[in-house]
């Protein structure tokens, strides 16, 4: 123990031998040796138990989970045959992308955690893991909308729904929400990246001129998209129940009284199903995406000190320095 430096002679926080690369760093004005080791401590357990093993632990159930439903699916989608009513199965469709998007970002963050943990974060694998967050907010958000667009169809406009959606026509619109979004998050991914490693990134984007107005128009963008696919859940959930309320029998004049419950208990059925959905829907989409969100807008209050963590090699002292 007499090896510890004078600065943490007193901070019964001070480990040893782990801290003594801290001897020799600077201390800020406003805070003792003792806080500074505070913080960093806590950093450090909340990088390792938060960012690390927690999500290591979730990504696995989330895995086996999202792979077990991608079979189940996929098997469902095989089985329907084509004199079935293709709602079932244009819903699939989107379901399936669904799933192989969630499987795509969870497999993709679990390698990038094992970078991170090998070999450290470095611009390269800093823009991939912006590419892959914003990807797979962007294709949920796409697919959720998608589902929720052909529940209302299928359920408010039925005769419109089977002569004007096709599997043909899903299929574009899945290919059209991959596209759209890889393309727009490779963007944000090369861009963002400079963010936190400006002296290695093979774009310029100054701070004030490029990094600070990308990064309020793309939080502004990702929100405004938040809000809208959220607003459109809860209108079609309400033009739905407001429909179910109001839809007349449709029977001719010679039909039964027993015939006209049939239907009527039906119709209500399948509408009350479609709310259920959208509910679900709904909750999964708030709850999934909404830590997206929150780191967006963190990002952005912090862009200022978040701007420096690139610069310079990575150092125990400068590790020290950013402890808070």
């Amino acid at each position: 123990m007499a090896d510890i430096p004078h600065q943490f002679l007193n901070c019964s926080n001070f480990v040893y031998p782990h801290d003594l690369k801290y001897s020799n760093c600077s201390i800020d004005l406003y805070m003792n040796p003792c806080d500074s080791l505070h913080w960093l401590h806590l950093a450090n357990n909340f990088r390792t138990y938060f960012l690390v093993i927690i999500p290591f632990v979730i990504s696995i159930f989330a895995i086996i989970l999202n792979s077990c439903l991608l079979f189940c699916v996929f098997k469902q989608w095989k089985t329907i045959n084509s004199s079935n009513t293709n709602t079932k199965k244009n819903q699939l469709i989107f379901k399936i992308n669904r799933s192989v998007s969630s499987l795509f970002a969870l497999i993709s963050f679990y390698a990038l955690l094992l970078v991170w943990k090998l070999g450290g974060f470095k611009y390269s694998s800093a823009s991939i893991f912006i590419i892959v967050a914003t990807s797979s907010f962007l294709t949920l958000a796409g697919f959720y909308f998608a589902t929720t667009i052909l529940l209302y169809l299928a359920i408010v406009y039925p005769l419109y729904y089977k002569s004007f959606v096709t599997k043909r026509k899903c299929y574009i619109a899945s290919i059209f929400i991959w596209v759209f979004a890889l393309s727009f998050a490779i963007a944000v991914g090369l861009l963002g990246a400079t963010l936190f490693y400006p002296e290695t990134a093979p774009i310029t984007c100054d701070f004030k001129k490029c990094q600070l107005p990308v990064a309020i128009i793309l939080t502004v963008i990702v929100t405004i998209l938040y809000i809208s696919v959220i607003t459109v859940y809860l209108v079609m959930m309400c033009r739905i129940k407001v429909h179910t309320k109001s839809k007349p029998l449709h029977n001719g004049p010679n039909s039964s009284p027993t015939t006209k419950i049939s239907v009527s208990s039906y119709s209500i059925s399948n509408s009350i199903k479609a709310m259920n959905r959208l509910s679900f829907n709904l909750i999964t989409f708030m709850i999934s995406n909404c830590p997206f969100i929150i780191l967006a807008l963190v990002t952005v209050v912090n862009l200022h000190k978040l701007s420096s963590i690139g610069f310079l090699a990575k150092t125990a002292c400068k590790h020290f320095a950013n402890g808070k």
